[in-house]
């Protein structure tokens, strides 16, 4: 929705602020996943899309070890499918140190891997080594000398090209002498680390990509060294990308059936020759077992004019940003030859590296919600859309956002840091040390509200159980409620406050008695486990007011909900004439509307003004047009009080009614 500025605006007041409104009960979580756009809401529709995405709640290290993280986000997005179909997601990273997974790819040249091996001297002659010498393995794996450097006396440092097949450490070197018909062997240090990257990469041209948007506006700019032909980044930033690699051939190695790793690449597609401007390129997933298997095929061209059959780019950087989920690619122009006359090729598919990722901190939180206040129909429709925002770990920012919108409520969870010594003691304690918390919060809105229960959850990834808030819960019931009901239906209480997160092994409180009515009071929506499930019995905004409209969540999502349909509705009044005609249609409009809410239960009673009374001469004279409307939304039977009276038999009730 787009904001008119003064051309028009809705003003709210109870009986404050100029808003503007598009309603859903989409939510928004935003959080530190592994994989995807960066600062980008992307919609998701199914948890295989969100883990294809987005990644899983770990991180595999480059050493194999696994570390877990983001959690809470991760299942509170996993959670949000047990009450809706859709989900936003917005991933956020400390985008200065981290970066996508990346690759050189050189011109005109047979991909080889490198390694650089210390090696010790057992027999005489071996200075005689020179670079471009062909050493064999026992394995008849054969290698180029690249460089000799001497280290010490009768020991060499020496970097080896891989032609063929894999090197090993202590794999042993057989050849010949110059001048010499004597045989002579290298045997290559145990502790020699190989390398597998083509060409040693500069920590300089390390980069991200935040989304495929900077691409589109040309906002990123690849870095690309002279003596190469193509860069290849990985799509997302962070260490999911280390575990792609990528292999490919021009026309004349297709043609050729070249091998790669055992595999006939030409055989991989469905046709027997590309163009000469062409290349074939495959991306893989190495297996644990050292296999590979196919993520993606592409034949793409590196000519920027090059089209299909249907008018659509072949050009390798425009065909990769629109095709392909996993890699962008871009060229060094002028490095390309579209009529080669050698076979290019790589000999064993190369990995991407260096991709890593770092956690957001608060500072650079508070800079994406700034970018998201701007956000509108036209850059990106989704982030006004959405009714609710979760992201647990930046409450404040999160509130801010939803004040500035005011199209959407922030659903919080009390502070989890704070779990243990809330459950360890007694309720009453634990619900003391929950209303300090929410009195040192100290920030006050209607656009908020706090899940006042934690949850002991199983974690199907690590195999433990791990603590968490509810807010997700929150956010979820509500949305069940839209779905089934009405967005200005209660979300409270056993018909409407169901949990459906199956996943719950218990409560961290659990309230009952009084205490319930205490921390409730306070603002906090609490739940509890009855007969029927667990049960949502709170309807409080984070408003200052308990005894305001304003406080109740189902009064503040009508008030979403009306506004920014009536919004729609006031559109259509710019530009019209500011005569009777177009008071009694909007009157018309609003009633029509107005009505189908009361009749759904939504409101007790409404009145629309819009005549002579607020739109006078002056009014009009100022090119203003003013409609006034009076509504008194349903209040919830909150606190349920019944009474049972012991009447003699020889009363009558008309004595005591």
């Amino acid at each position: 929705m787009v904001d008119l500025g003064n051309f028009l605006t809705i003003t709210e007041k109870e009986i404050k602020n100029t808003v503007t409104f598009v309603n859903s009960s989409l939510p928004l979580v935003i959080g530190d996943f592994e994989w995807g756009a960066v600062e980008y809401p992307q919609i998701i529709q199914s948890l295989r899309d969100f883990e294809e995405i987005y990644g899983k709640p770990y991180t595999v290290k480059e050493d194999g070890s696994v570390i877990l993280n983001n959690e809470k986000e991760w299942f509170t997005v996993d959670n949000m499918f047990s009450y809706g179909s859709s989900v936003l997601v917005n991933r956020i990273l400390d985008t200065d140190n981290s970066f996508n997974s990346h690759i050189n790819i050189p011109k005109n040249s047979v991909h080889k891997k490198v390694g650089v091996f210390d090696y010790t001297n057992l027999d005489e002659g071996v200075t005689s080594i020179s670079e471009g010498d062909i050493l064999v393995t026992d394995n008849s794996v054969s290698v180029e000398i690249d460089t000799v450097n001497e280290l010490d006396t009768d020991e060499y440092s020496i970097t080896l090209i891989n032609l063929s097949g894999v090197i090993n450490a202590d794999d042993t070197f057989s050849f010949y002498g110059i001048g010499t018909e004597e045989l002579y062997t290298l045997s290559i240090k145990e502790d020699t680390v190989i390398s597998d990257d083509y060409p040693e990469f500069d920590n300089s041209i390390k980069a991200i990509i935040k989304n495929e948007t900077e691409i589109q506006n040309e906002s990123f700019v690849p870095v690309l060294g002279s003596e190469d032909l193509i860069k290849i980044y990985s799509r997302y930033a962070g260490r999911k990308g280390n575990d792609i690699h990528i292999t490919y051939c021009n026309s004349l190695a297709f043609e050729d059936y070249k091998y790669v790793s055992g595999r006939n690449i030409s055989r991989e597609f469905s046709v027997s020759s590309i163009n000469p401007d062409e290349i074939a390129i495959l991306v893989l997933l190495k297996n644990s077992n050292g296999t590979y298997s196919i993520l993606e095929r592409h034949i793409v061209s590196l000519d920027t004019e090059s089209k299909d059959s249907s008018g659509n780019s072949l050009f390798i950087e425009n065909y990769l940003l629109q095709n392909s989920a996993y890699i962008y690619g871009f060229i060094n122009s002028e490095n390309v030859d579209l009529n080669p006359s050698d076979a290019f090729y790589f000999e064993t598919p190369i990995q991407l590296i260096d991709g890593i990722s770092y956690k957001a901190d608060l500072t650079k939180f508070i800079s994406v919600i700034s970018d998201l206040k701007e956000y509108n129909l036209y850059n990106f429709k989704y982030i006004v859309d959405c009714g609710f925002l979760m992201g647990d770990e930046y409450k404040k920012a999160l509130i801010d956002l939803a004040e500035h919108k005011k199209t959407c409520i922030a659903m919080l969870g009390l502070d989890i840091s704070n779990v243990s010594s809330v459950i360890s003691g007694t309720k009453s304690s634990g619900i003391s040390k929950i209303k300090q918390w929410f009195k040192d919060f100290g920030l006050r809105s209607t656009y908020y509200a706090i899940a006042g229960e934690y949850k002991y959850k199983f974690n199907r990834y690590s195999g433990k159980y791990f603590w968490t808030h509810m807010a997700d819960d929150l956010a979820g019931i509500n949305i069940y409620s839209d779905r089934n009901y009405s967005p200005y239906n209660s979300a409270m209480g056993i018909d409407f406050g169901l949990v459906r997160d199956r996943n719950i092994s218990r409560l961290g409180i659990n309230y009952s008695g009084e205490l319930l009515d205490e921390v409730y009071k306070t603002g906090i929506n609490p739940f509890v486990l009855d007969d029927e499930g667990i049960i949502c019995f709170g309807n409080r905004t984070g408003h200052s007011d308990n005894t305001s409209d304003y406080s109740s969540l189902h009064i503040r999502r009508l008030l979403i909900f009306i506004e920014s349909n009536l919004m729609l509705l006031g559109k259509r009044i710019i530009g019209t004439n500011n005569d009777e005609f177009t008071r009694n249609s909007f009157i018309d409009g609003t009633s029509d509307y107005l009505d189908r809410i009361k009749a759904n239960r939504g409101i007790y009673d409404y009145l629309v003004i819009c005549d002579e009374t607020n739109n006078t001469p002056s009014v009009i004279d100022n090119k203003e047009f003013y409609g006034d409307i009076y509504i008194k939304p349903t209040k919830l039977s909150e606190f349920v009080k019944i009474n049972i009276i012991n009447v003699s038999n020889s009363i009558s009730f008309d004595e005591i009614i």
